[in-house]
């Protein structure tokens, strides 16, 4: 690191640098231009008046990780850093 930006870098820097993979490191630059979207569903049981377990149906990461099936992980360990935080929108199935 130049020595005249030094002073400017928070001292926890570093070490949350060295937490990334290079896929997490990617996701973050990714999300500059767009946020990654995450679907997921889970059906009411009208008798037990309570939601089954959400069943995941989508993940839309950006191109070229090498290991694309770990977008969830990268997204909870991005989430777990305080990079990232992750919103709610629910909608009504018809």
């Amino acid at each position: 690191m130049d020595q005249t930006c030094l002073k400017d870098v928070h001292p926890a820097f570093a070490g949350l640098v060295r937490a990334l993979s290079a896929d997490e490191a990617r996701i973050l630059q990714s999300l500059a231009h767009k946020p990654i979207r995450q679907v997921t569903a889970s059906k009411l049981d009208r008798m037990q008046n309570l939601f089954e377990p959400s069943v995941f149906e989508a993940l839309d990461v950006p191109d070229g990780l090498a290991f694309p099936s770990n977008g969830r992980i990268y997204l909870e360990h991005l989430h777990q850093l305080g990079l990232i935080e992750v919103s709610v929108t629910r909608s009504r199935s018809r």
